[in-house]
C-alpha cells in the first residue's frame, strides 16, 4: 500500500477510528496520574514527590537503627520486641516510599512495589537465617511465614511465578488484613501468631506495627482493587497514617503509652494532614 493511510479510509472508517480513540483516551490505566491543581495551586506531585523522599528517610533509620529511631522518639531503654517491630515498621514503610519515589518518577505502580518490597524480603530472610522470631519467643509459624510470603509476593510483582496483578491484589489482601487484625486486635493477633507475653509498651509497639501494615495494604489496594492513580494511592496511604497519628495523640493515646515525645507526633499530624490536602483538595 502507498500513499498517506487516511486516502485508502472510507469515511465509515475514519468515524469508526475517532470512536475507538476517543473510548481509548477516556479509559486511563491506573499507572496514569491524575492532573490535579492542587491545594492553594501548590504542584500535588511535588507535594508527594518531596514527602515520599521525608517518609523514606524517616523509615530508612527505622529499619537500619531502630534504636537509635525509638531513642528519638522519646522511648527510653526499647526492649528487644519493640525495637524489631520498629525495624519491620521501617521496612514497610519502606516499601510505600521506593513505590511512590519509583512511581512519582514514571515506573509501573506494579513494578514500584516490587522494589519497594525488596527491603522486607531482605528483612525476613535475614530473620529467618538469625532466627530472629523464635529468639524473640515467636512460634514456628512467625519464624518460617513471613519470609515465605515475601518471597512469593515479591518475585510475583516482578512478574515471575505468579501473575503481577494478581500478585499485587495478593499484597494488598495480605497487608491490609494482616495490618487491621494486628491493629484492632492486638493481643489475639500476637496470640495466633504465637507470640510472647508483653508488656503495655510492647503491645503498643505491636499495634503501631499493624497501622503501618495497614496503611501498606490500603496503599496497594488503592490501585489494585479500586483502580485509582498513584497520586491518589499515595494520598490514601497518608490519609491512613493520619488516621492512625489521630488515635495515637487523642483516642488510644499510644504515644503517651509509648513514653514518646508527643510533639514529634504532632509534627508529624501536622505534615501529614497537608500532604492528604495538597493532593486531593
Amino acid at each position: 500500500m502507498t500513499g498517506p493511510i487516511w486516502v485508502h479510509m472510507t469515511p465509515k472508517k475514519i468515524g469508526s477510528l475517532a470512536v475507538s480513540e476517543a473510548a481509548t483516551l477516556k479509559k486511563p490505566t491506573p499507572a496514569v496520574m491524575k492532573l490535579r491543581g492542587g491545594l492553594g495551586g501548590l504542584d500535588s506531585k511535588q507535594v508527594a514527590t518531596y514527602a515520599s523522599y521525608l517518609f523514606a528517610t524517616n523509615a530508612g533509620v527505622m529499619a537500619l537503627a531502630p534504636e537509635k529511631a525509638m531513642e528519638m522518639y522519646g522511648v527510653e531503654n526499647p526492649s528487644a520486641i519493640t525495637s524489631q517491630f520498629a525495624e519491620w515498621a521501617g521496612g514497610t514503610m519502606l516499601m510505600i516510599a521506593i513505590a511512590s519515589i519509583l512511581g512519582l518518577g514514571g515506573m509501573d505502580f506494579t513494578t514500584a512495589l516490587a522494589w519497594g518490597s525488596v527491603p522486607t524480603l531482605v528483612q525476613n530472610a535475614q530473620g529467618l537465617l538469625k532466627g530472629t522470631a523464635t529468639k524473640l519467643g515467636f512460634g514456628t509459624m512467625a519464624q518460617y511465614m513471613p519470609a515465605i510470603v515475601s518471597a512469593v509476593l515479591t518475585a510475583g510483582l516482578f512478574g515471575k511465578g505468579l501473575d503481577a496483578a494478581l500478585a499485587l491484589k495478593v499484597t494488598a489482601a495480605w497487608m491490609g488484613l494482616n495490618g487491621l487484625g494486628c491493629y484492632f486486635f492486638t493481643e489475639p493477633f500476637m496470640k495466633a501468631w504465637e507470640g510472647p507475653a508483653m508488656g503495655v509498651v510492647e503491645t503498643t509497639m505491636a499495634k503501631f506495627f499493624g497501622g503501618v501494615m495497614t496503611c501498606a495494604g490500603l496503599f496497594a489496594a488503592s490501585v489494585a482493587f479500586g483502580e485509582k492513580d498513584l497520586l491518589t494511592a499515595i494520598a490514601y496511604s497518608w490519609a491512613g497514617f493520619l488516621a492512625t497519628q489521630v488515635d495515637a495523640l487523642f483516642v488510644s493515646k499510644t504515644m503517651e503509652k509509648l513514653g514518646a515525645d508527643v510533639n514529634a507526633g504532632y509534627a508529624w499530624l501536622a505534615i501529614q494532614a497537608f500532604v492528604v490536602a495538597a493532593i486531593l483538595a
